[in-house]
């Protein structure tokens, strides 16, 4: 049956229909919620913005850049440009929905790209304005929008004009209504009246200053007041120093919440003010999704959180705030329950070091040492000694010590039982094995496992048992900071976060190692106290080399075969063929490239820095010594900085001067005379001495430093930015737009059609001009902060490395007496800066590194930071690594038939990074045929594939394998490389061979071989960045080449791939490992660099070179069936960066330590840890021997033998050993027997029984177990070691001890007779 509707009905119907639609449209065009989001700004101001709106039919969404597809679906889009990272395409969108009508306003655009801007340059002001802040701001922001730009008729309120907001000096929350905004001051008697109003301020209470944006302080303010301080909440630091405030309060702390440096000013303040700098970090995302996070905090926000703050001293980058989403979800900032107690006290703590008198304080002492009786170690510190100083020192200063031994001797023998140790207050702890096993490398530097309950229960007996007031941990390094589990930013599941707690920490640590001092301090909340390295000396061999120096000399004045057959004999003679791999054949004459090699090899030994004796705190180096460091830092930058002056004049010095020979007569020899000269001078350096040794004019000078002063423009335009982002506002501010905004808006929704509302526009814009000087520029679309851009002038890089080379002559030049005096001053200033920190103080910034490579590491005892990763790597880095990149393959083409390598492998380690600025990130980078794009702060913000004819080769394939603490501090370097590695892969068109793409596709065919499915397998053939196993820090192969626990190599090679194995190549899979990746990725590998940034070691002296360089060797030798090339980048002289065959680097230390009779004799003035020196070398080449056996010669072991077992030199170098450490002589002759039996060496029989003789003699002079412990109590056994309290405080203890005892007695005896009474009772 069909139903008919009647006219009357579909008339009803119609009408309902244009009711509907009529509704519809109302709604959408003038009821509807404004939807506004925000991308990029941060959750601190978005959630004030979101407290400010109280209309319900406005909606605010939080927008990151996953969601830029969206941006189209709201009515207005908000962008803080300030450090927007978004790609091309993600731009693209944002300008489509633009033109499509989507009102788009950009501020604070530090990528100029990003600055899109689609709302109608009327409202541009208006809205910025609005921006400046306060909620009254806020509110009116959001009607505006809704009114004049989403065009809503219903549900409006006619927002306000803006309100200039105000830049108070402090402010305080409201404890009337801790919902309303902040009440600001202008002056410090009003603060402090409101805070006597409110019972917050007491006369005698430590003064607490707040500063800084990163965080919501209102509960931080609310608990250090509970806790018994007065708080200051200050906008303006600056000024509230300036005009004497802070001087005026007598500051006992600063808490910065930190985004980026505070400045000198600052550092100057804290530093004439003994103030110690807390910058407690804000986890910046969720909390639930911060502690699942294995990284904690990555790019620009560690680098503004973290890196930075470092450089004004700051301490403790404890996470205290976390993001929370409210009912609306938006992310607001609050502390984080739990941590602010922590955060509290641990401030509380610092304070009361200052109020507590040293006789009361309790300290721990923890120290690093071996198994049994090997010696206490510490980089490049004799640590018996150094304790002992320094337990001295604490003496002098009031501390409570009891028994302290006599002597150094006595002290060493009691800490050798591997016991605590109790001196009245003072406890020294060995440190303990985080976890069990036979790898001491793996045990120290972190395992994915808890440590054992012995490792938790030591700290928990220094915090709970001693009841210690400060945490030390004693020279480079302990195992604490690598223990699990994130990198940085830690949560409270994180072992280092547990076991410090809120304890005051400080670690002594040396300037040469400041990569993993950067991990102390981030992982284990450690004020570093640096340390200086061992003194600095030529090798003292010019003479051994002379004879060959002149048959070489006599070759080049007259080239012939005779000649260079006496240069061969000489050369052979002295065994010199051998480090360089050339024949002995004496019938046939060597090249004039090979004499070039052998002249520049023996002038490297004959020129080479070695180390002293090791350091011992407190003790300054002998003079002979603060001379011979002078020298060494001196005499190269003035020498390579003069060459590098003439190569600019005359370019064909160039070839020249790579004779080695002659450049030490020319330059060397005349900049010592120089080096001298201004040592027993005493004057200062003038001017016209810079020009008459530089060769230049005084114009010269002064351009120079014109040129090089611009090199901080960057930094100076960034601090600029930051400064103006929340601008203070003048009178007369406003744009008075707002009428004409009303107007037109009033128009429009009266019908005014587009061409109307143009030509009103310009009529009332007219109008204004007449009656108003202002100048606005309000039609206007420019870039809001165009006035920041600094006009930057332009130089050559010729013009660029003329004025390096002469800064660096003027800046040696006038440092050359103060190098003298700050070598001097430093051993006490360490013990100085250590004691003030103990006593609560302030300890000032410093660079680190080795004193020849940075001279700005002195003086020490200093708080050591790091650098900006995102600024890596810097434009010098760059163009250094390009050049090592390309020796590199000249150095390959010459040994390979001038064919180049396919894949190289590169490790990456913390403290070349931060020393060289990213150099060798930028070798992998030149590699792949891709270069970093840096913005105008200096800052990597992108990167760009190098065309095909300008890299002129084809792209060289890539793997990286990066330490532990490169990965901390650097991650996002990581994610740099992995997307190069991408966009290298995926060039097309280039003229060669894509090497990269080949590799991909070779590593996708060995993954299939081992079983792993074709998809599995193109997910991971292009994985190239690898490290730790679960985050650890180390490879896990030392224990088996040094405990001889291996049979094949291929077990220590299998060991390898699995334990760095890890994936660090991107964010979402971050430390994936996947079976066989790691493995595939070295398929085609032809050469092995490992970076080499310090004097103060080298490929034998350190055991991690074997470790990494040469465990990759072995695993690339495993996997590849060939043995890599395998060279060093050396970046030891800043004026001479190179690389060098490792080989041949071996060679060179080879022959100026170990058997060189200067080195011996130096490191024989000291103790059992230079006795341990020479132990760790022998081991070391061992350890080569097993990973690159072509390293090591069997004539090597022979030598080693000679000079250490028959004493060739008649050094009396048993004696030695057997006076400081007869054990370090036992591991020598095990390390030796090993090498003869797996056929390293070939020993006869009479050298295998002097071998096993010597042990034996040794064994016969270490003290028995019962001789070590045979002490007078103060040594703690175990059972003692929970009673440690009532040990340390004499007679007067011991009697509170004894008459606590009985009234335990008589209180049991009493309770027992009321329960027996009870029981009576019941019955």
């Amino acid at each position: 049956m069909k139903l008919k509707m009647t006219k009357k009905q579909i008339i009803l119907g119609s009408i309902v229909l244009l009711l509907v639609f009529v509704f519809i449209f109302s709604w959408v065009k003038w009821i509807s919620p404004t939807k506004i989001a925000f991308l990029n700004y941060q959750p601190i101001e978005l959630g004030q913005i979101a407290k400010a709106n109280t209309n319900g039919f406005i909606k605010i969404k939080e927008l990151s850049t996953d969601d830029i597809d969206d941006v189209g679906d709201y009515d207005m889009v908000f962008i803080n440009g300030m450090g927007l990272r978004i790609t091309e395409e993600q731009r693209t969108i944002i300008r489509k929905a633009a033109e499509n009508g989507t009102p788009v306003l950009t501020t604070m655009a530090t990528n100029p790209d990003n600055n899109i801007c689609s709302v109608d340059s009327l409202m541009v002001n208006d809205l910025k304005e609005y921006l400046s802040g306060g909620r009254a701001n806020y509110l009116n922001l959001l009607e505006y929008v809704r009114t004049y730009i989403d065009c809503k008729a219903m549900f409006t309120n006619e927002p306000e004009e803006p309100v200039e907001s105000q830049s108070y000096l402090l402010s305080h929350p409201d404890v009337d209504n801790p919902d309303a905004e902040e009440i600001g001051f202008n002056t410090l008697r009003e603060y402090k009246t409101y805070l006597k109003s409110r019972n917050l301020i007491a006369d005698n209470a430590p003064n607490i200053i707040i500063t800084g944006q990163m965080g919501e302080p209102s509960e931080l303010i609310a608990a250090l007041e509970k806790s018994g301080n007065n708080v200051y909440r200050v906008w303006n630091m600056r000024k509230f120093i300036n005009d004497g405030h802070a001087d005026s309060i007598s500051v006992a702390a600063v808490i910065n919440m930190a985004h980026g440096r505070m400045g000198d000013y600052m550092v100057e303040y804290l530093s004439e003010n003994n103030v110690p700098l807390f910058c407690p970090v804000n986890a910046n995302q969720l909390q639930e999704d911060w502690e699942a996070d294995k990284m904690g905090m990555n790019g620009g926000f560690l680098s503004q959180s973290v890196v930075t703050p470092e450089i004004d001293g700051g301490i403790r980058p404890y996470a205290l705030f976390a993001h929370y989403e409210n009912d609306e979800g938006i992310r607001e900032v609050k502390a984080i329950p739990g941590r602010l107690d922590t955060f509290v006290e641990t401030v509380n703590n610092h304070i009361s070091l200052k109020r507590t008198p040293n006789k009361d304080k309790k300290i721990a002492i923890v120290y690093y040492k071996g198994p049994g009786v090997s010696a206490m170690s510490a980089a490049g510190m004799d640590v018996g000694p150094s304790l002992y100083n320094l337990l001295s020192r604490l003496g002098k200063e009031g501390y409570y010590l009891k028994n302290l031994p006599s002597s150094t001797a006595e002290l060493e023998k009691m800490m050798q039982t591997d016991r605590r140790i109790l001196l009245g207050n003072v406890a020294l702890v060995p440190q303990p094995l985080p976890n069990q096993g036979e790898n001491a490398f793996k045990i120290i530097h972190g395992t994915d496992q808890d440590p054992e309950e012995s490792y938790i229960s030591t700290y928990k007996w220094i915090s709970d048992t001693l009841k210690a007031d400060a945490l030390i941990h004693f020279g480079t390094h302990g195992s604490l900071e690598f223990t699990p589990r994130k990198q940085v930013a830690l949560c409270s599941q994180d072992w280092p976060d547990r076991l410090v707690g809120p304890l005051p920490h400080f670690y002594i640590y040396s300037i040469a190692d400041v990569g993993e001092g950067m991990i102390a301090k981030r992982r284990s909340y450690a004020a570093l106290q640096s340390y200086l390295t061992p003194p600095f000396l030529e090798s003292n061999l010019r003479g051994e080399y002379k004879g060959l120096m002149d048959k070489v000399e006599v070759y080049f004045k007259n080239p012939s075969q005779a000649t260079s057959l006496d240069v061969k004999k000489k050369a052979v003679e002295l065994g010199l063929h051998r480090d360089l791999e050339l024949d002995s054949i004496l019938s046939t004459p060597y090249t004039e490239d090979d004499i070039l090699r052998i002249e520049n090899f023996a002038e490297e030994i004959a020129a080479e820095k070695i180390t002293g004796q090791l350091y011992v705190m407190g003790v300054p180096y002998e003079d002979a010594r603060i001379g011979t460091s002078v020298f060494a830092m001196s005499v190269d930058p003035i020498a390579y900085s003069l060459l590098a002056l003439d190569k600019l004049r005359n370019p064909a010095k160039s070839k020249k001067t790579e004779r080695k020979g002659l450049f030490n007569r020319l330059y060397l020899e005349p900049a010592k005379s120089i080096v001298a000269a201004k040592l027993n001078s005493g004057h200062p350096v003038s001017d016209s001495e810079i020009c008459d040794i530089a060769g230049i004019s005084s114009e010269e000078l002064n351009e120079a430093r014109e040129i090089v002063s611009m090199k901080d423009a960057p930094q100076r335009m960034m601090e600029m930015m930051m400064s103006r982002a929340m601008p203070e506002r003048k009178e007369g501010w406003k744009t008075n737009n707002g009428n004409i905004v009303k107007a037109m808006a009033a128009a429009k929704k009266m019908g005014a059609s587009d061409e109307q509302l143009e030509k009103m526009k310009k009529a009332m814009l007219a109008k204004r001009e007449k009656t108003s000087q202002s100048g606005n520029a309000v039609g206007k679309k420019s870039n809001p902060h165009a006035d920041m851009k600094m006009k930057m002038p332009e130089y050559t890089p010729e013009q660029k490395a003329k004025a390096a080379a002469i800064m660096e002559v003027e800046r040696t030049l006038k440092n050359i007496s103060k190098y003298s005096d700050v070598l001097r001053q430093s051993p006490e200033m360490e013990l100085a800066s250590l004691v003030n920190a103990l006593a609560g103080g302030y300890t000032k910034p410093s660079p680190g590194g080795d004193p020849i490579a940075n001279p700005n590491s002195l003086p020490t005892g200093r708080n050591l930071f790091g650098i900006n990763a995102e600024a890596t790597p810097s434009e010098s880095a760059w163009n250094k690594g390009v050049e090592m990149a390309k020796n590199t393959i000249d150095m390959y083409r010459k040994g390979h038939n001038d064919s180049i390598p396919r894949k190289v492998s590169y490790t990456l380690w913390s403290g070349e990074f931060i020393e060289s600025e990213g150099a060798t990130i930028a070798q992998v980078l030149y590699m792949l045929g891709v270069e970093p794009v840096l913005d105008a702060f200096g800052r990597v913000t992108d990167l760009r594939l190098i065309p095909s004819d300008e890299l002129g080769r084809p792209r060289i394939d890539v793997v990286v394998q990066t330490s532990g603490q490169l990965r901390d501090i650097a991650a996002s370097r990581l994610l740099l490389i992995n997307r190069a590695v991408e966009m290298a892969a995926a060039s097309k068109d280039d003229n060669y061979e894509n090497q990269v793409a080949q590799g991909i596709t070779d590593s996708e065919r060995k993954l299939v071989e081992r079983g792993i499915s074709p998809k599995e397998a193109r997910a991971i053939a292009a994985y190239r960045v690898f490290g730790g196993l679960n985050g650890g820090y180390g490879t896990g192969i030392q224990g088996m080449v040094q405990g001889n626990q291996w049979k094949d190599e291929s077990e220590i090679a299998d060991t390898y791939l699995n334990n760095m194995g890890a994936y660090y190549g991107d964010e979402d899979n971050w430390e994936a490992f996947t079976q066989y990746a790691f493995e595939a990725a070295l398929t085609n590998t032809d050469a092995v660099i490992q970076p080499r940034q310090s004097n103060t070691w080298g490929a034998l002296s350190l055991d991690h070179i074997y470790e990494f360089m040469g465990g990759i060797n072995l695993a690339v030798r495993n996997v590849t069936g060939k043995d890599p090339d395998a060279y060093l980048s050396d970046y030891r002289n800043r004026s001479n960066y190179r690389m060098q065959e490792v080989k041949e680097a071996i060679g060179v230390e080879g022959r100026s330590t170990i058997f060189n009779p200067t080195y011996i004799k130096e490191k024989m003035k000291g103790g059992a840890g230079d006795a341990s020196t020479f132990a760790e070398i022998v081991q070391n080449t061992y350890g080569w021997n097993v990973m690159k056996p072509a390293a090591i010669d069997p004539e090597m072991w022979n030598e080693i033998y000679e000079v250490y077992v028959n004493d060739k030199h008649n050094l009396g170098i048993r004696e030695f050993f057997k006076d400081k450490n007869p054990s370090a002589m036992q591991q020598m002759a095990t390390v030796m027997k090993e090498a003869a039996e797996r056929g390293y060496w070939k020993p006869d029989a009479t050298q295998l029984d002097k071998l096993d003789n010597l042990n034996q003699e040794m064994a016969a002079t270490i003290p028995s177990a019962s001789e070590q412990s045979a002490d007078d109590g103060m040594v703690m056994k175990k059972e003692e070691m929970n009673n440690v309290e009532h040990t340390t405080v004499g007679n007067v203890g011991k009697v509170a001890v004894a008459v606590a005892v009985a009234a335990l007695i008589i209180l049991l005896v009493v309770v027992a007779k009321r329960r027996r009474n009870s029981a009576k009772d019941m019955e």
